[in-house]
């Protein structure tokens, strides 16, 4: 058996739960893991696209609109008790549309043009991006994993920067449209 999303989008398993974004509905389907049966559709703002757990809660970035903007970007956090959105923060002021969300502690990074580092109500630019085509993200290992997609058509650059160092960076050679990175 198999779920989908519906849309480009973004999963997540919780206990017996899986969460699914629905970019095209502007909405997370809460579904089963023993039936498949649907238990929540969370009803947000234009196209959720990448879904974390935070502590106790489950955050929810959502662009606003990749093709047409209809919405302001937001993250929404989520109390996955009884579904209900307990935080909106309007991401608006961002350059660029908010496509990969990580979580490392208190410190949540926001993926648009550049890397922002939220916490709280505070956003901060920690990677400025000008002269890049961030395109992947993950933090992991007190590292911060960028991929530079260049224009899409010659090699592209994964670079690493340190979370206890920003200062520090290298990078290497990738192939063509490095997009998702993978680390175990």
């Amino acid at each position: 058996d198999c779920l989908l999303s519906r849309g480009l989008g973004d999963v997540y398993k919780r206990q017996n739960e899986l969460w699914v974004t629905n970019t095209d509905k502007s909405s997370v389907s809460v579904y089963s893991t023993h039936d498949e049966s649907l238990l929540k559709e969370i009803e947000l703002v234009q196209e959720p696209f990448a879904i974390q757990k935070q502590g106790d809660n489950v955050l929810i970035l959502c662009n606003g609109g990749l093709l047409e903007q209809k919405d302001n970007p937001y993250l929404f956090t989520i109390d996955p008790i009884n579904y209900s959105k307990t935080d909106r923060l309007d991401l608006s002021t961002l350059s660029g549309l908010p496509t990969k969300l990580d979580i490392d502690g208190s410190s949540i990074y926001v993926l648009a043009k550049h890397l922002y580092r939220v916490e709280g109500q505070s956003i901060e630019i920690v990677v400025n991006g000008d002269a890049y085509n961030y395109y992947g993200m993950e933090v992991t290992n007190n590292n911060i994993l960028l991929n530079d997609a260049k224009d899409f058509v010659r090699q592209g650059e994964l670079h690493r920067y340190k979370l206890d160092d920003i200062n520090y960076h290298d990078s290497v050679t990738v192939d063509v449209i490095p997009g998702f990175i993978f680390v175990d």
